[in-house]
């Protein structure tokens, strides 16, 4: 006679992946998000994931990058990865440029490209305190006037 182990917790386990799949999927895909001068660019890991299981959109202020990830046919004895569907959407503030925004997925990596419009970068103001133009009035031979009375 052959004796099986029985896991009276498996139970859980099962009903962790059936029932809670749907809420998993706002945890994934976890965007990282790296901001410069010039661009904000986010990057997930999509791997398996090809250009026709994502679509990214823009509308208004709200960038929204949907996909699904299919089931793949075969006999699981269990299945721990994410498969079904996923939208994350991130509010654009001010200053990004919509017509210039790039996107792309290479070996599971996929990639969005924000561009910042001219008037949001950064730039170098120049000062004028008016002393480094006394100071070359005074180098180049021109006195100021006095304001003193004259005794």
């Amino acid at each position: 006679m052959q004796t099986f182990l029985w896991n009276p917790w498996s139970i859980f386990d099962e009903l962790e992946r059936t029932v809670f799949t749907a809420a998993g999927s706002r945890d994934w895909p976890v965007f990282d998000i790296e901001d410069n001068d010039d661009a904000t660019t986010l990057t997930a890991d999509l791997p398996g994931m090809t250009d026709d299981d994502i679509v990214i959109s823009i509308a208004g202020s709200t960038l929204t990058v949907h996909g699904e990830r299919k089931v793949k046919d075969g006999h699981y004895v269990t299945r721990r990865r994410f498969t079904g569907a996923f939208e994350k959407q991130f509010r654009l503030g001010e200053g990004y440029d919509p017509d210039d925004i790039q996107a792309r997925i290479s070996n599971g990596v996929l990639t969005i490209t924000l561009s910042k419009a001219e008037k949001a970068k950064p730039r170098r103001l120049k000062l004028a305190s008016g002393v480094v133009e006394k100071v070359k009035g005074l180098l180049s031979g021109d006195k100021q006037k006095d304001s003193s009375p004259a005794a």
